[in-house]
C-alpha cells in the first residue's frame, strides 16, 4: 500500500512538473524537485520488492550504514552513563586481590592499598554493509541472496591517575609492591597496571576491532 501511494505521489509530481511553465514560481519548482529526489532516494534504498527480474538480468544492491561516535550507554533505570563507566574505579584489592597481602605484610588498614584510580574512555564506531544480488532465471522466477557484514571499532583512552596511590613498585621486596613510604618504591604507572592485568590473564585495555558476517539467506520469487 505504501509503495502504491508513493507511485501515485510520484505520478502527481510528474504531472505538476509538466504543468509548470517558464513563468512558474521558482520556489514551487524547487519544492517539487526536492520531493522527487526524496521519493527516488527511498526507491533506491528499498531493500527488496516483489519485482521479478527478466530472464538473464542481474541486479546488485549494496547498502552501507555507519553510526555516529558512541560514548554513552543506557542504564538499568533508563538514564545514560559513559560507555566506560564500569572501568573507572579505584585500583585496590577489589581489582588486584594480592594488594590484600601487601596490606597484611606492611600493616596497612584493610582496603587502603591502592595504585590510584583508572581513567578510561571508550568511543565506539559501528558500520554495516549489506550485499544483495538477484538474477532472473526466467521471466517468472528470480533467485537472490542477501549477505550482511558488520564491523565495530572501539577507541580506548586508558590512563592511571596515581595521585591517590598509596603503594607502588619496588623490585627489592617480595611481590614487587610496597607502600610508597618504603625506600626504593616508585609511584605506579599506567603500564604497571596493564602489565599486572596481563599477569592475571586479562587482555590489555586498548583499542580493538571486530568484524563478522550476519545471517545470510537466499530465496526464489
Amino acid at each position: 500500500m505504501a509503495r502504491g501511494l508513493g507511485r501515485w505521489a510520484l505520478a502527481w509530481i510528474l504531472r505538476r512538473i509538466g504543468g509548470l511553465g517558464e513563468e512558474g514560481d521558482t520556489m514551487q519548482q524547487l519544492m517539487v524537485c526536492l520531493a522527487v529526489s526524496l521519493l527516488l532516494s527511498v526507491h533506491e534504498t528499498w531493500a527488496d520488492d516483489a519485482t521479478v527480474l527478466p530472464r538473464g538480468v542481474t541486479r546488485v544492491f549494496v547498502d552501507s550504514r555507519a553510526s555516529l561516535p558512541i560514548t554513552q550507554r543506557f542504564t538499568a533505570s533508563g538514564g545514560t552513563t559513559a560507555l566506560a563507566a564500569d572501568f573507572n574505579r579505584d585500583i585496590n584489592r577489589t581489582v588486584f586481590a594480592d594488594l590484600g597481602r601487601v596490606e597484611h605484610a606492611f600493616g596497612l588498614p584493610a582496603g587502603t592499598a591502592t595504585f590510584g584510580r583508572s581513567v578510561v574512555e571508550f568511543t565506539r564506531h559501528t558500520q554495516s554493509i549489506t550485499l544483495q544480488a538477484a538474477y532472473g532465471l526466467t521471466d517468472r522466477f528470480s533467485i537472490g541472496v542477501r549477505v550482511p557484514y558488520f564491523t565495530q571499532q572501539v577507541e580506548v583512552h586508558a590512563a592511571l591517575d596515581a595521585r591517590t596511590a598509596t603503594v607502588g613498585v619496588n623490585p627489592a621486596v617480595p611481590g614487587g609492591v610496597a607502600p610508597l613510604r618504603v625506600p626504593g618504591t616508585r609511584p605506579p604507572t599506567t603500564e604497571d597496571v596493564q602489565a599486572a592485568l596481563g599477569r592475571l590473564g586479562f587482555a590489555r585495555v586498548e583499542d580493538w576491532r571486530d568484524a563478522s558476517f550476519g545471517d545470510s539467506f537466499g530465496g526464489v520469487k
